[in-house]
């Protein structure tokens, strides 16, 4: 049962980039897929709720590509390295992370200066979020609870702009909202677009902050509800620049029903020239227009839905 993506891009070699996939069912686990959609690799374990990736994340002296998950199974943090050369996961040692009982959502985020990496952790039957800093513990993974957040009601979607330390948060009924992620801003925030009269429609579900090298940037966010993608500026307020939908073409079915989006900006080859989106379908069909397998991954150049630069 697909879920959540997270995109990791090979700057050097674009086309070998990697499309992670978490797989929700009660026997879960994490995908690794190349950009032609083939499984490279699977990591089989927990009940996956979301999960994301940064890089450059020194763990035992060693910079590591860091994929990280929450279990709503066992309630942990799950932990792995990203070796893309082979490509494989690699369960990075770690005491048991406990996080709360009722986990659904979740996302990585760095501090501004880069100095810190936060793992948040949200709530599926109440609106709390639990968020973590991150530590190299003498070559182990470390967490420490840093602030607990009060969002209101069930809230599963978040992503983390690190240039400017924004925290994007959905609650599935009401909006989106974004924070800081600088745990000593505490509950500050400030609502973004909402469920009835604005661009959304319940569920409010994935969230994705992509930026390119230029500094310019975007927040894409599942409507799911109307089967559509509404995008705002990363800056300027987060400006609304216009809802989106991700339609047929040849033999590949529209999308609907998303939960999990992801995005990054830059090449990721002669395919998505100009950047890459990811997104969760959870009604996937056939050529002919019948059901195929369960949800899956769609993968759409980027340039084809959203204007990084702002208009």
């Amino acid at each position: 049962m697909a879920d959540d993506p997270a995109v990791w891009r090979d700057v050097e070699h674009p086309e070998r980039s990697l499309v992670l996939g978490g797989n929700k069912a009660d026997s879960g686990g994490v995908g690794v897929f190349d950009l032609a959609g083939r499984l490279r690799h699977y990591a089989a374990g927990g009940r996956i709720g979301n999960l994301d990736l940064r890089g450059k994340v020194v763990i035992g002296g060693r910079s590591t590509i860091l994929v990280a998950a929450n279990d709503r199974g066992d309630a942990v943090l799950r932990l792995w390295s990203l070796d893309p050369a082979t490509p494989t996961l690699t369960p990075l040692p770690t005491g048991k992370v406990k996080i709360m009982p009722d986990s659904y959502g979740f996302c990585l985020g760095r501090s501004r200066d880069g100095r810190h990496t936060y793992a948040l952790v949200t709530q599926e039957n109440g609106g709390k979020v639990e968020q973590y800093e991150l530590t190299d513990a003498a070559g182990r993974v470390g967490a420490t609870k840093v602030r607990t957040l009060q969002v209101g009601s069930q809230t599963e979607g978040c992503a983390v702009d690190d240039a400017t330390g924004a925290l994007y948060l959905s609650e599935e009924d009401v909006g989106l909202w974004r924070y800081d992620v600088d745990p000593g801003t505490g509950a500050d925030r400030t609502a973004v677009d909402s469920v009835g009269g604005g661009h959304l429609a319940a569920d409010v579900e994935g969230v994705a902050a992509i930026r390119d090298a230029d500094g310019h940037g975007v927040v894409v966010v599942s409507s799911q509800g109307d089967s559509t993608y509404a995008v705002y500026d990363l800056d300027h307020r987060n400006a609304y620049r216009g809802n989106v939908k991700i339609v047929k073409q040849g033999g590949v079915d529209g999308v609907t029903s998303t939960d999990g989006v992801a995005g990054m900006a830059g090449s990721f080859g002669p395919e998505f020239p100009d950047g890459l989106l990811v997104v969760h379908d959870g009604e996937n069909h056939d050529p002919d227009g019948h059901d195929a397998a369960a949800s899956n991954f769609k993968l759409v150049r980027l340039d084809r839905v959203v204007t990084l630069s702002p208009r």
